[in-house]
């Protein structure tokens, strides 16, 4: 499933001819009957709607027509949120790592969990990070994320409509290129005053070249480290 909404949600880019930085887009089940028409309205392009076997109705929608329907009060669910902040080219050369962490940390305050990432190739340096973050908190709009390595760059997440509970992906971002893949990462969050506000789980996901000369480094840099949260 998740697939074909990053799927959509990259049709979506390339229909509106929206630029791809800080683009979110939103899988809501809609709680009344709202028209195709009045939704492609809202969302300033095209919307299909989608039935499953149980009768639910399903709606893919940039950000903007989201916040528009709470505004007027329609019934509907946040299921799932999408933000691009930059073009991601298709770039056969680079491999991937990930982590998870399945603890997690509160966000009632300002806090952190911690990825360690060790099975990259030594000398692999960052291209690209893709994070998924899984929690509760009354009004996301109202929360702070950062992503942050050990030298202290810092990128903080774009703001995204969701509410209670939230499943979010941040991909594209680009500030670490060329940092040491190898490293802690820190995921920062802060909720929106709260009590039970909680990142429940995460994960990261690097791409990244390794200039090794060629022959070198075959099969290496596939891996996957589970994370205890800090």
């Amino acid at each position: 499933m998740r697939k074909v909404w990053l799927a959509a949600l990259i049709g979506w880019a390339a229909a509106l001819a929206a630029p791809a930085s800080a683009l979110t887009m939103s899988q809501v089940r809609l709680d009344e009957e709202i028209s195709e028409e009045f939704l492609s309205e809202l969302a300033g392009g095209p919307v299909a709607l989608n039935h499953d076997a149980d009768g639910n109705v399903y709606a893919f929608l940039p950000d903007s027509a989201v916040r528009e329907l709470a505004q007027r009060e329609f019934r509907f669910e946040v299921l799932q949120t999408f933000t691009t902040v930059s073009e991601i080219p298709e770039e056969k050369s680079l491999q991937s790592i990930s982590g998870h962490d399945s603890v997690g940390f509160p966000i009632n305050f300002a806090n952190y969990g911690t990825i360690t990432i060790s099975g990259a190739p030594a000398n692999a340096v960052v291209s690209r990070i893709t994070v998924r973050l899984r929690g509760i908190a009354a009004y996301t709009d109202l929360c702070w994320f950062q992503l942050r390595d050990t030298s202290n760059i810092r990128y903080t997440f774009p703001k995204w409509y969701d509410y209670i509970w939230f499943d979010h992906t941040v991909s594209g971002i680009t500030a670490f290129n060329g940092r040491p893949v190898n490293q802690p990462w820190r995921l920062w969050g802060q909720g929106s005053n709260t009590a039970g506000e909680r990142v429940y789980e995460w994960w990261i996901t690097i791409y990244y070249q390794s200039p090794s000369p060629p022959g070198e480094g075959e099969g290496e840099g596939e891996g996957w480290w589970e994370g205890e949260g800090e």
